[in-house]
């Protein structure tokens, strides 16, 4: 399940994800932020992975990252991946060596407070954790 929000007049993407996660539901997702939705005006946006478990190879991060490059070659994006297991901090140093490497340094962390700093984001962590928890949408493919 992915569950999403745009805040800040869409300048900000805050995204869930939760239980198995496949490349095809995040490839599918991605194409929907950026294609879709207003996802050309986004500046920032929070992956939350804490709450889930990547089904996919090594392989399938290429893919991912390649198709991603291509949704936004130039990488405006400001992206900090919140992660807690040892598997999604892997799958976002590769994502991020990937496709982020020329773009952005790779942004992951497990706490909200560093995300928040990361990101210079004006709320305070009880703001962004409700925001997390209330994510207004679910992206269904």
């Amino acid at each position: 399940m992915i569950k999403y929000e745009f805040f800040d007049d869409g300048k900000l993407l805050i995204t869930s994800y939760i239980g198995d996660i496949d490349k095809e539901l995040i490839k599918s997702y991605l194409n929907f932020i950026f294609t879709k939705s207003n996802g050309v005006n986004i500046k920032n946006s929070i992956a939350d992975y804490r709450y889930s478990t990547m089904v996919f190879s090594n392989k399938d991060l290429a893919e991912i990252a390649q198709f991603r490059t291509k949704l936004d070659p130039d990488g405006n994006n400001n992206t900090v991946f919140l992660v807690d297991t040892p598997k999604e901090t892997a799958f976002v140093n590769l994502i991020s060596e990937k496709y982020y490497k020329n773009l952005h340094p790779a942004k992951f962390c497990s706490t909200l407070k560093k995300c928040m700093e990361i990101l210079s984001l004006k709320i305070d962590t009880g703001e962004l954790e409700r925001r997390l928890n209330e994510l207004k949408f679910e992206y269904i493919e």
